[in-house]
């Protein structure tokens, strides 16, 4: 994994939490990128001229912050968005993974449905740590009969298990640290 474009700026905006769900976890939050306009729309730019004129259907945000990171990059591209979120929040029927995090478990649904399969779909989050959370998208997107085109996170954290948990997959990082 790769990051494939220059976005040491966003360092600055990168509030490090420690001890953040629980005692032992550095909790890396992108909140201050969100809060700053000039930066959002700076990563907006990054995100349509990392995509453009590639051949993807959808994008899907993960529950919840890369909802956010999703929402600016299908506005960037014109393109569907699509959820995975936390169980329960999505009528019925679903398709739904368990999935471990680096502090607990958890559940991901996406609506069940099939006038997407055969479509290719980039998933994006916030963060990748160990690779769980994505790894959990990608089994529902691929429940759904959709291709996972790329894995795109703002953030990859070096040092921990996610580029191994998919290593089937392409991952983009626009920042690694």
């Amino acid at each position: 994994m790769t990051q494939d474009v220059d976005s040491t700026w966003m360092q600055e905006y990168i509030e490090v939490c420690p001890d953040f769900p629980k005692k032992g976890i550095l909790f890396y939050s992108l909140a201050p990128l969100l809060a700053d306009p000039l930066a959002r729309k700076r990563l907006k730019a990054q995100f349509q001229k990392q995509y453009k004129g590639r051949s993807i259907d959808g994008i899907v945000g993960v529950s919840s912050r890369g909802f956010l990171w999703g929402t600016l990059l299908a506005e960037a591209l014109d393109l569907p968005l699509f959820l995975a979120c936390k169980k329960g929040k999505i009528p019925p029927p679903v398709v739904q993974c368990e999935y471990t995090l680096e502090y607990g478990t958890d559940c991901l649904e996406m609506k069940k449905t099939d006038i997407h399969a055969g479509k290719k779909w980039v998933i994006v989050d916030d963060v990748l740590a160990t690779g769980g959370t994505a790894k959990a998208v990608v089994t529902l997107v691929e429940a759904l009969g959709v291709k996972v085109e790329e894995i795109l996170v703002v953030l990859a954290l070096a040092g921990l298990p996610g580029r191994e948990t998919l290593h089937d997959y392409s991952v983009k990082a626009l920042l690694e640290l």
